[in-house]
């Protein structure tokens, strides 16, 4: 920031910047719908305060205030970029489909559960314990990767639009070698895995540690008997056992424990045949709300269309002025990261 230096034109032109920016933030905080006419003219008189950057602000200016105005100067076709983003607001499908499926989206689909299908087969033991197998439990099933994290970004949109935007907390119920765990890793303050079989826990454990990632722990325990299900903001289940009946009692208690508005990501049929009868209601793609209806499911839904696709763990990019803090920080719990 500038130095205080009395009513300089560069002491004013950085006030209004200041004033500029607090305005810009604070539209972007309004529910879409009436926050799209106050973000416009809040972003006009934005452009109109970084004009004042130029001309007589930098005429009078001393050599540490020249470097500052200039430097938001610079920066500011990032921040305008950012905003030419959500504003005006408009919704986007929280999951989008390969229209083409001999297209470039279809093509990046297949080789990214290609490779981790190589991988999840490397990674997991070949043969399932003797024991698991006798109670029941499936061995460490393959997820398409492609379609676990499309539905992983969707439940992070809906966790914006619900206003939850830290000290996340995310579940995997059978996570065998660990590759689904890891891979919300980045995405959640708190990561971990319940895993009863001992070969794919040794497995799921010997991966973490080569991890970078100190926010994931595997659990090797039995789901069926867990009781920190409320714990936790995204539930992710993919038939952890072969049973219908031990399966559906595994969900009712899963539910049971889970808060109002927790996610549940569960891909497989048999979960969607029985989720209203256990009060969870479809969101989209393999993504539930818990204790809902579909009527609060679909307003959910609205709400997270509005929200960016943006992902909190996506790789660190050069950082930009102080003076954007407000309109970052509120475009990041809206789903919106600055570009390069």
């Amino acid at each position: 920031m500038l130095p205080d230096d009395g009513n300089t034109a560069a002491t004013r032109a950085e006030e209004t910047l200041c004033q500029a920016v607090a305005h810009v933030a604070e539209a972007l905080n309004l529910p879409p719908r009436q926050g799209a006419a106050p973000a416009e003219r809040a972003q006009q008189g934005l452009v109109q305060a970084v004009r004042g950057l130029r001309g007589g602000a930098i005429a009078d200016a001393t050599d540490a205030q020249r470097r500052d105005l200039r430097s938001w100067a610079e920066s500011w076709p990032r921040v305008e970029r950012l905003l030419s983003a959500q504003i005006p607001p408009r919704a986007r499908p929280l999951f989008e489909e390969p229209q083409d499926p001999s297209g470039a989206l279809a093509s990046r689909a297949w080789m990214v559960d290609e490779i981790c299908g190589v991988l999840h087969q490397v990674l997991s033991p070949a043969e399932q314990d003797p024991a698991m197998q006798e109670a029941g439990s499936f061995s460490d099933i393959s997820f398409s990767q492609w379609l676990f994290m499309a539905n992983l970004q969707a439940a992070i949109r809906v966790l914006h639009a619900q206003g939850r935007h830290a000290h996340r907390r995310f579940l995997d119920v059978g996570c065998g070698a660990g590759i689904k765990l890891l891979s919300a890793a980045p995405l959640f303050e708190q990561s971990d895995g319940l895993e009863l079989d001992p070969g794919h826990a040794r497995a799921g454990r010997a991966l973490l540690q080569r991890s970078r990632y100190g926010n994931v722990t595997l659990l090797e325990t039995d789901a069926t008997g867990f009781d920190a299900y409320k714990s936790y903001d995204v539930i992710y289940l993919f038939r952890p056992l072969r049973h219908p009946g031990r399966l559906a009692s595994l969900e009712d208690r899963i539910l049971s424990q889970a808060r109002p508005g927790t996610l549940l990501i569960a891909p497989y049929p048999q979960f969607g045949h029985r989720a209203q009868g256990i009060g969870c209601a479809r969101i989209g793609g393999h993504l539930y709300l818990a204790h809902s209806d579909a009527a609060g499911a679909a307003e959910l839904a609205e709400r997270a269309a509005f929200i960016g696709p943006g992902l909190p763990g996506e790789p660190g990019l050069r950082p930009l002025p102080e003076i954007w803090a407000p309109i970052l920080d509120m475009s990041r719990r809206r789903g919106f990261l600055p570009l390069p």
